[in-house]
This record gives structure tokens, C-alpha cells and sequence, in this order.
């Protein structure tokens, strides 16, 4: 009897073992490179335009040196690189009593960097942005009225319609912090020099003694959440 007690304990215990083992789920390899989209506002001190000098002798209102930044983008980390495809958009306006002056500029950067601090609270990262912005310029006078009787082109005057494209380089620091809780954030910062010509177009015609933005610089500061 105590045999057969200690053989049917035995079988029972052999059975669990199976079970667990059976019921156990894998686990997945841990991940090394890390997706996470990211969205942004910051500031961005887009330097002094060569077009200035042109606004000035005019007595036209300029194009100032801060701008507000927007931005959206997705970000790729390893355990010593972090790559950065984004896109942001800026917005200027500046009215005088009699003239007025818009300008928008949408961009994208590609963000390679070296990963040189990174722990489950932050990571401080550095190196380069490649920095493609497109650029619109809209002067025109106050208080038009355009007739919807007469559209007839000619008739109007009084606005000036330009466009620039700059591609930049420049160095890019990023600090991110509260990696471990629900609203990791970061700190991106950059400095970029301009070094394609950038000269002033127009759709609706050819453009005299224009000018280039070759070596125009910008520098930016901004605040990022992580959507996930």
C-alpha cells in the first residue's frame, strides 16, 4: 500500500510537470532597436534672410528672426545609434499699416545620431541634421478688394509672391527623460548653415536682381512627446 500511495504521488507530480511545462507561454526575444512615432512645438530663430536688405530699402515690413515650429516624426534607436525622419512647418506674419508680409516654410530632416548615454530614464544622443526646407514669401498691400465682376488680372497689382528652397547640414543634440513613464519626452536642439543658393522664385513670372540665401543659418529648440 505505501508503494502503490507513493507511485500514484509520484505519477501526479510527473503530470504537473508536463502540464506546466506544456501551458508555460515562450517569451520573445527582447528587442534591440526601439520605434516610436513623436510630435512637437518649439521655437526656431531663423537668422536674417539676404531678402531683408531688399524689404528694408523698400520700407517694407521684414521677415523676423523667431518663428514658431510644429513637428511630427518618427524615431528609430538601437542601443548606440538613434535616427530621427521628421517634418515641421513654420509660420511668420508682420503687418505694417499699409503692407503686410506672410511667410510659411515646411521642411524635412533626416536626423543621424550617435547614442552616447542610455538607460531606462534617458538617453543623450548627438550628430547631424540633413534639412530640406521649402519656403513661400507673400508681400502685398493692406485693405485689396478684388471683384468678383472683374477678374481680369491686370487690374490688380499691389502683391508679390515669391519661393525658396534651402537644403541645411548642422549639428543636432537630443536629450530624452521619463523613458520609464507614460510621457517620455525629449529635448531637441540644432544648428544649420544653408549651403545651396536658395535663390527667390516666382510662379507667376521670371524674378529680376534676385537674391540667394546660400549660408543662411537657423537654430532650433523643441519639445517632443513620444506617442508610444
Amino acid at each position: 500500500m505505501k508503494k502503490l500511495i507513493l507511485s500514484a504521488l509520484g505519477m501526479m507530480c510527473f503530470s504537473l510537470s508536463v502540464n506546466a511545462q506544456q501551458t508555460e507561454e515562450p517569451q520573445p526575444p527582447a528587442r534591440n532597436t526601439e520605434f516610436s512615432f513623436f510630435a512637437g512645438a518649439g521655437v526656431a530663430i531663423i537668422g536674417d534672410y539676404t531678402i531683408n536688405d531688399k524689404l528694408a530699402m523698400a520700407g517694407m515690413p521684414q521677415i523676423g528672426d523667431t518663428s514658431p515650429e510644429v513637428t511630427l516624426g518618427y524615431n528609430l534607436a538601437g542601443k548606440e545609434f538613434s535616427m530621427d525622419l521628421e517634418v515641421n512647418a513654420n509660420y511668420f506674419d508682420k503687418k505694417h499699416p499699409d503692407n503686410r508680409v506672410q511667410m510659411g516654410a515646411a521642411g524635412i530632416i533626416l536626423r543621424p545620431h550617435y547614442v552616447a548615454l542610455k538607460n531606462n530614464r534617458v538617453m543623450l544622443s548627438g550628430g547631424l541634421d540633413l534639412n530640406f526646407i521649402a519656403s513661400t514669401f507673400e508681400l502685398y498691400r493692406r485693405g485689396m478688394v478684388t471683384d468678383l465682376n472683374n477678374l481680369n488680372p491686370s487690374d490688380y497689382n499691389g502683391r508679390v509672391s515669391l519661393k525658396n528652397s534651402l537644403f541645411y547640414i548642422g549639428p543636432s543634440v537630443k536629450f530624452m527623460f521619463l523613458r520609464n513613464y507614460d510621457i517620455p519626452l525629449s529635448i531637441t536642439t540644432g544648428y544649420n548653415i544653408a549651403f545651396t543658393n536658395g535663390k527667390w522664385k516666382s510662379d507667376f513670372g521670371s524674378v529680376a536682381n534676385t537674391v540667394n540665401e546660400s549660408g543662411h543659418n537657423r537654430f532650433y529648440a523643441k519639445l517632443c512627446y513620444y506617442l508610444n
